[in-house]
This record gives C-alpha cells, sequence and structure tokens, in this order.
C-alpha cells in the first residue's frame, strides 16, 4: 500500500464516522419529534 492507498482509506473512514454521526443525529430528531407529538405535556414539562 503507497500513500495515495492510505489517503483514499483514510477518507473513506472520515466519510462513514460523518455519516454514521449524521444518521444518529436524524434518528434522535426523528425520535424526538415523535415524543413530542405523542405526549407534548409530557415533552415540554408543561
Amino acid at each position: 500500500m503507497n500513500t495515495q492507498d492510505y489517503v483514499f482509506y483514510g477518507r473513506c473512514l472520515v466519510d462513514g464516522v460523518i455519516g454514521l454521526i449524521t444518521l444518529a443525529l436524524a434518528g434522535g430528531l426523528a425520535w424526538a419529534i415523535r415524543e413530542a407529538i405523542k405526549d407534548p405535556h409530557d415533552f415540554f414539562g408543561c
């Protein structure tokens, strides 16, 4: 493996990590919105 291979795999790894974080955030947001719609009083604490 030469330097170019390492750069390529490194970039793929970074893209993968960013993708996972984005998915986690989107999933968390979707869950929060669903909970808020299901039980607004409980979710917003009022």
